[in-house]
C-alpha cells in the first residue's frame, strides 16, 4: 500500500504541475493573441483612414466630372471618366482589405477603448462608403447608357466591384444609399 501511495503522489504532483504549465501557456498565448489583434486593428484602421482620404478625393473628382456630363461631348471625356473610375475601384479594393482585417478581429471586447471605438464604428463607415460608391457608378452607367442610346454607340458599362447595396452593420438602414430607392 505504501508503495502505491509513493507512486500516486508523484503522479498527482506531475499532473498538477503539467496542468499549471498548460494553463499559464494558454493564458500567455491568449494575451499575445490579444496584443497582436490590437496592433492589427489599429494599423488596419490607420490604413483605412488613409484610404478613405484617397476615396474622398477620387469621389470629389468624379462628382465634378459627373456634374459636367453632357451627352454631346461625353466621348471627349471618356478616358478621364475611365481613369477616375478605375482609381475608384482600386481604392475600394484597398478599403475592402482593411475591413476584412478589422472585421476578423473585432469579435470581442478589448481593454483598449480606442480599439473598441474602432470596432463599434467601422461597419457604418464601410457601409456608407460602399453604398455611395454603388450609387456613383450606377449613375455613371445610367448616363453612359443614355449616351449609347443617344449616339447609337456601344461603349461598355463600367464594372462595379460591389453591385448590391449593403447594410453592413445590420441596423436596417442603408447608410449612403439614395433614399428614394427601396431597401
Amino acid at each position: 500500500m505504501k508503495k502505491k501511495n509513493q507512486l500516486i503522489i508523484p503522479i498527482i504532483i506531475i499532473f498538477i504541475i503539467s496542468s499549471i504549465i498548460i494553463i499559464v501557456s494558454n493564458v500567455n498565448k491568449a494575451r499575445q493573441n490579444t496584443k497582436t489583434n490590437l496592433n492589427v486593428i489599429k494599423s488596419s484602421y490607420a490604413t483605412l483612414s488613409s484610404n478613405i482620404q484617397e476615396y474622398n478625393q477620387i469621389r470629389e473628382r468624379y462628382n465634378i466630372l459627373s456634374q459636367e456630363f453632357i451627352l454631346e461631348t461625353y466621348k471627349n471625356n471618356h478616358e478621364e471618366y475611365t481613369r477616375v473610375l478605375t482609381e475608384y475601384n482600386d481604392v475600394i479594393e484597398k478599403i475592402d482589405l482593411s475591413i476584412i482585417s478589422i472585421n476578423s478581429r473585432c469579435n470581442q471586447l478589448y481593454s483598449d477603448q480606442e480599439v473598441n471605438k474602432i470596432c463599434n464604428n467601422y461597419r457604418q463607415i464601410y457601409e456608407k462608403l460602399i453604398n455611395l460608391y454603388i450609387t456613383d457608378l450606377n449613375n455613371y452607367n445610367d448616363n453612359l447608357t443614355k449616351y449609347n442610346e443617344y449616339k447609337n454607340d456601344d461603349i461598355e458599362l463600367f464594372t462595379l466591384l460591389h453591385t448590391n447595396y449593403i447594410d453592413y452593420n445590420s441596423d436596417g438602414i442603408y447608410e449612403g444609399r439614395d433614399t428614394s430607392e427601396e431597401n
